[in-house]
């Protein structure tokens, strides 16, 4: 059988008072794709690059896909030598169907990377795409076929975007991360729809500090920053965006019975100009952040730096987003009724993603980001 087509079967249960035996919505088929990029320009020229890719079906059949893309002189893969540039771009998706926490956990991703050189840019991406066919059946779910629904889901995010400057500069000028998160919708006869999209940017400034701009579903409120900026530390500046606990609320529509597409595509990126780095993390990459950064810019400032980080996370507060436990399931509401829908318990196989991790219960030695989606 084609390990890429299965039937999920999800339970699902009455919200109100109404009698109704469980019953499973089905996801017909499943892909996927990772890409990591990672370069280092100077005066428009390419000078390094690396590139990996990996689609479920295509270039492997088992799960879970992992692709790394590194950036490191040759030479200092011999030696203990610190580089002038690094960088790290890793993407992971792994099969939802296996999963065993509460909730959804198939995405990781993570750019990483700093330039001490007085020349070279270095950028990384790295992406996740995931693509799911999806059919409410009528049968299933207990409501008539050719029912219009509206479904309610929710993409679970944690994560943490860094900007930093080398010890001895104050200034962030140059230097840049960006996480993009977008769900599309695809029906038969109809155009793309952007169900979710939350676009978050923290950018540097000269002064040290940095500007945070957010877009789509989230407000500034939902993230919390904190950092070293306009001073000259032994771990050098830095400035940290966190988005901490969240559930993003987001809504389809759907017809009992009709076979349509959700796609869920992740992105993490960073720009360092010479003397700055970035990092954005979703995922279980927080030691190779630690590994890439020392290999620049030495032990002693990264173990410094890490004190500051670990300092900032400890003071992060709950968002006003938070995930809790009557938001794990998707909701299926019939279009031309109001109140309570019929939730889909269990609803990995459906629409709920995310990225999820455990900063807060250690600070940076317990920073174990998850991407989770749930549709």
């Amino acid at each position: 059988m084609n390990p890429s087509i299965f039937r999920s079967f999800v339970p699902l249960a009455f919200a109100v008072l109404a009698a109704g035996s469980a019953a499973p919505a089905v996801v017909l088929d499943i892909q996927a794709n990772v890409t990591a990029d990672v370069q280092e320009v100077d005066g428009g020229s390419i000078l390094n690059s690396d590139h990996a890719f990996s689609q479920f079906d295509l270039t492997t059949h088992t799960l879970p896909l992992v692709a790394e893309a590194r950036l490191l002189p040759p030479e200092a893969a011999q030696t203990t030598v610190v580089t002038d540039v690094a960088a790290d771009a890793t993407a992971r998706f792994s099969d939802p169907r296996v999963n065993q926490s509460e909730s959804p956990n198939e995405f990781a991703l993570s750019v990483i990377g700093f330039s001490a050189s007085t020349t070279s840019t270095v950028t990384g991406d790295s992406l996740a795409v995931e693509t799911r066919q999806v059919v409410f059946q009528a049968d299933e779910v207990g409501i008539a076929a050719d029912t219009p629904v509206t479904a309610r889901s929710h993409f679970f995010l944690d994560g943490i975007l860094i900007l930093l400057a080398r010890p001895g500069s104050t200034g962030l000028a140059g230097a840049s991360t960006e996480l993009d998160i977008h769900v599309i919708q695809t029906r038969t006869g109809q155009d793309p729809t952007t169900v979710l999209e939350a676009i978050v940017v923290l950018t540097g400034n000269a002064d040290g500090t940095a500007t945070l701009t957010v877009n789509g579903a989230l407000v500034a409120d939902d993230v919390t920053t904190f950092g070293a900026s306009g001073v000259s530390l032994a771990g050098g500046t830095f400035q940290a965006a966190v988005l901490s606990n969240l559930a993003i609320a987001y809504e389809y529509p759907a017809n009992i019975g009709e076979t349509f597409q959700l796609e869920a595509q992740v992105e993490t990126k960073f720009n360092a100009a010479p003397g700055t780095g970035g990092a954005v993390i979703l995922g279980d990459q927080i030691n190779q952040l630690i590994a890439t950064l020392v290999g620049v810019l030495g032990q002693d400032v990264v173990s410094n730096f890490a004190t500051g980080l670990t300092s900032g996370l400890s003071g992060v507060t709950l968002s006003l987003k938070p995930v809790v436990a009557a938001e794990q399931d998707t909701v299926l509401t019939p279009v031309a009724t109001s109140g309570q829908g019929l939730p889909l318990l269990n609803g990995r196989a459906c629409g709920l993603m995310g990225a999820e991790s455990a900063m807060l219960a250690g600070g940076l030695a317990a920073l174990c980001l998850i991407g989770r989606r749930r549709i």
